[in-house]
């Protein structure tokens, strides 16, 4: 495999006396295959590591069985997480910022006075998706607001799903940690951040807001706001908090689910995991998506996000419902009956700080948006 260009200096130690495996400093490494790689994969099939330790982001336990599946996440200076932003005056992307380059951001038109909404793309993605791009000039167009798109396409164009898997915890924790710098520079507080993901992506943003809990100088440390669009099911589905995303590890969090099944053939998770939940045509089999269409269903949880910023008039008005079923028959309560009322899906969720499962039906082709509530049942 061709190597990177560069040389990385890194040693790993195994010390099963400590259960650890440390990346420090020393030995040649090329690329993903050089002799530190191997040494570090060998200590952990043979049990000598269920821990391992990346300078400044800490460790990473495999204690827990979600996080046992190809352990251990690929250290930081393989992954290259790099922060983009993107501007309003000629909507281009920066080039690449790393974390340890957070002041760069001033260089490309970052202002503290108005909020910041980060972008995490998910497996086998990169920050230059079309959907991102579209995202990104849908906030531009109705916001006034920073764009950072997080990038951490090494660590997510892996053959091995659940290697990939492992790497978002080590992502999660750079930008929990990129954000920290950047509201020690700044007059900027967490109450202005808003993550939104998609699929991986989710669970790269639900760990740095569940990293950021642990760091005591950010007092405010989940007053940020996290949008789930279709987060990852394999992996994920049955799982604990402590192993995805979750309602804890942000003020509000909202979760678009479009292609969770409930026999589990989606990509998607069916689960709740956010404080509003919303299942577009109860969740899967997305009006006008073809079984042959492999991402139709997954990818629009992303398309439904972006067209209630391109026609915030035509709301995604849902319904509170306890389960699909019941939201076939038409049995659900009335908006009147729900106290957080009936909540648009979309980038205006966190107005009604709704809670609870929410149902809607969506049109086969844009504008996706029914402007009232409508249940499944045919009339």
């Amino acid at each position: 495999m061709k190597a990177r260009g560069y040389l990385l200096f890194t040693i790993v130690v195994c010390l099963s006396s400590y259960d650890v495996c440390w990346a420090g400093s020393s030995w040649f490494h090329f690329g993903d295959w050089g002799p530190s790689h191997w040494v570090r994969e060998i200590c952990h099939w043979l049990g000598w590591c269920s821990q391992v330790c990346y300078d400044d982001l800490g460790c990473f336990e495999n204690t827990l069985e979600c996080h046992k599946p190809f352990f251990p996440p690929m250290p930081p200076d393989e992954i290259l997480t790099t922060f983009n932003m993107i501007s309003n005056d000629d909507r281009q992307f920066s080039p690449p910022i790393m974390r340890s380059e957070v002041e760069r951001v001033f260089d490309f038109g970052f202002n503290d006075s108005i909020g910041v909404v980060m972008i995490f793309h998910g497996w086998g993605e990169s920050h230059l998706k079309k959907w991102v791009s579209d995202l990104s000039n849908a906030l531009l167009n109705r916001t006034n607001t920073n764009i950072i798109v997080v990038d951490w396409y090494e660590g997510s164009d892996e053959l091995n799903y659940l290697k990939a898997v492992q790497n978002t915890r080590v992502v999660g924790r750079e930008v929990a940690l990129f954000i920290k710098s950047l509201s020690e520079q700044s007059s900027i507080s967490l109450s202005r951040f808003h993550l939104i993901g998609h699929s991986l992506g989710a669970h790269v943003a639900g760990y740095t807001g569940a990293y950021l809990s642990g760091i005591g100088r950010i007092t405010d440390y989940i007053s940020f706001i996290c949008t789930a669009l279709d987060a990852a099911g394999p992996a994920f589905e049955g799982t604990g908090p402590e192993c995805r995303l979750d309602e804890s590890d942000a003020l509000f969090v909202d979760a678009i689910h479009t292609d969770a099944p409930p026999n589990g053939e989606g990509v998607g998770i069916s689960q709740r995991i956010g404080h509003c939940d919303f299942y577009p045509n109860g969740g899967h089999d997305q009006p006008s998506c073809h079984f042959w269409q492999l991402t139709c269903n997954h990818a629009r949880s992303y398309e439904y996000f972006i067209e209630s910023l391109v026609f915030p008039g035509c709301s995604f008005t849902s319904i509170l419902c306890p389960n699909e079923t019941s939201f076939s028959e038409g049995t659900c309560p009335s908006c009147d009956e729900n106290e957080g009322g009936c909540p648009s899906m979309g980038y205006y969720a966190s107005e009604n700080q709704a809670n609870g499962k929410f149902y809607l039906r969506t049109h086969r082709k844009r504008p996706f948006c029914v402007k009232r509530h409508q249940s499944l049942k045919k009339t």
